[in-house]
């Protein structure tokens, strides 16, 4: 979000925005590290998918082995299975609900959100439909794709959004119902107030979004578009690439990064600092900074 307020803030800076003189300039150079230094936004996505639905599957798995399920086998043949192990203990409340969902698409009742104020309870409903087929879609997607949803990541982005979403949209309506209950009023409460109204709408619409592209997406073409590249990747010769220092099969066999356009201190070179050498060296706007004179030797701890 912090970085989309900054993105938001450069369009409409427009080209003034990207003037050095201007504070927003600044800021959007370093707030872009915010995507990637905890880790990269797609990598965050699978965490959160990951140990968001973690309980879930588990719970998923076990009444699934429980009851004998086969995913290789038909419809009837696995309730026959589930039949033969209803004696189970617990296995009937546990998988009577689940396979309502799972096979049936029955959805569960949607979960009451209580002690918000009168005024909010539109927005606590809808809050909790999404949060309860939010539960279904991932169940949906389970059954779907079996073990092989631990490599589709862009199912597991559409979840995580989805997750996330839900997350914001709690936490706004949270502030919201703190603000009235603590008699908030006033042109500032009423630009929040609407503001986090307009939120609720935002967010049903890129829930909804999630849900839907969990069915209809272009994952199939983009895989086989990816698979092509890869293949292609591989014939290109490293000497002319830049390998990330990273890299598990590669490293070190890219070439150097080119540094001519990075502005250093005179002097900034392992020669100069090995040999003491007093020729003169580009000080990166293509002057030449004299380092005859001796220098204060400063560490930094």
């Amino acid at each position: 979000m912090g970085w989309q307020v900054v993105n938001d803030a450069m369009q409409i800076m427009g080209g003034e925005g990207y003037m050095t003189e201007n504070e927003i300039e600044r800021t959007f150079r370093d707030s872009r590290i915010n995507l990637i230094v905890e880790g990269a936004n797609e990598v965050m996505q699978s965490f959160v998918f990951a140990y968001g639905g973690k309980q879930l599957a588990e719970h998923m798995l076990g009444v699934q082995e429980a009851a004998g399920y086969d995913d290789a086998a038909s419809f009837i043949s696995n309730a026959w299975r589930g039949l033969k192990s209803i004696g189970k203990p617990g296995l009937l409340k546990a998988g009577i609900p689940l396979f309502k969902e799972v096979m049936l698409g029955i959805k569960r009742p949607i979960p009451r959100v209580t002690m918000l104020d009168p005024s909010l309870v539109e927005a606590a409903n809808r809050l909790a439909t999404l949060a309860r087929d939010h539960s279904y879609q991932f169940k949906i997607a389970s059954k779907r794709f079996g073990d092989k949803i631990v490599s589709r990541q862009s199912v597991q982005a559409r979840l995580a959004d989805s997750a996330m979403w839900l997350h914001a949209w709690s936490c706004t309506l949270s502030k919201l119902d703190r603000d009235i209950r603590s008699g908030a009023s006033g042109p500032k409460f009423q630009r929040d107030r609407t503001s986090a109204i307009h939120f609720f709408d935002l967010a049903e619409h890129a829930i909804l979004d999630c849900f839907k592209e969990l069915t209809e997406n272009s994952d199939d073409t983009m895989l086989a578009a990816a698979k092509a590249e890869m293949e292609y990747s591989a014939t290109l010769p490293n000497s002319e690439y830049v390998i990330h220092e990273a890299s598990p099969n590669a490293k070190g066999t890219g070439r150097r990064n080119k540094l001519d356009g990075i502005k250093r201190f005179p002097g900034d070179s392992t020669k100069s600092r090995s040999s003491g050498s007093e020729s003169a060296h580009d000080n990166g706007n293509g002057e030449a900074a004299e380092n005859s004179r001796p220098r204060e030797h400063t560490e930094v701890h």
